[in-house]
């Protein structure tokens, strides 16, 4: 792969700007569902509210005993 724009042709460099807006769209639209759901929003407050009241377990607690013993 080539670390320069220098050194990429001009199709392969509609390729990668294609591929990043293309992307970036992607995102956005998931975000902008994401967002239009109450219950999405509903539980982005709830877990604010159990985070600043200290209710949160941290990853390594998550764990599962498999995982653990192949670790």
């Amino acid at each position: 792969m080539t670390n320069r724009v220098a050194d990429l042709t001009k199709e392969e460099l509609k390729e990668l700007i294609s591929a990043s807006v293309r992307e970036a769209l992607e995102d956005f639209a998931e975000d902008l569902t994401a967002l239009s759901s109450q219950n999405y929003l509903a539980s982005i407050a709830e877990a604010r509210k159990d985070y600043e009241r200290g209710n949160i377990t941290r990853l390594m607690q998550t764990r599962s005993p498999a995982s653990k013993e192949a670790s």
